[in-house]
């Protein structure tokens, strides 16, 4: 079965998630920046049965960012 993605934010999963891959984040500071992070941005995380397995922080750095250009054609 595929994992499904749910939007919820949870700090603990993004820290066991980071915590697992040191080669990747290893910088404890940073980490705990993503971690912060994952309390307060808006989240959607990959979850297999009971076990999130994947997570995405989404930060919008700018309010253009969150807009589509309208691309049709008159």
């Amino acid at each position: 079965m595929a994992p499904e993605v749910v939007r919820r934010r949870d700090p603990e999963a993004v820290r066991d998630i980071l915590a697992g891959v040191p080669e990747w984040f290893g910088i404890p500071e940073a980490n705990a920046s993503y971690v912060e992070d994952a309390g307060r941005l808006p989240s959607y995380l990959g979850v297999d049965g009971d076990e999130v397995v994947g997570v995405a922080l989404v930060a919008e750095h700018f309010p253009q960012a969150r807009a589509a250009p309208d691309r049709r054609t008159p």
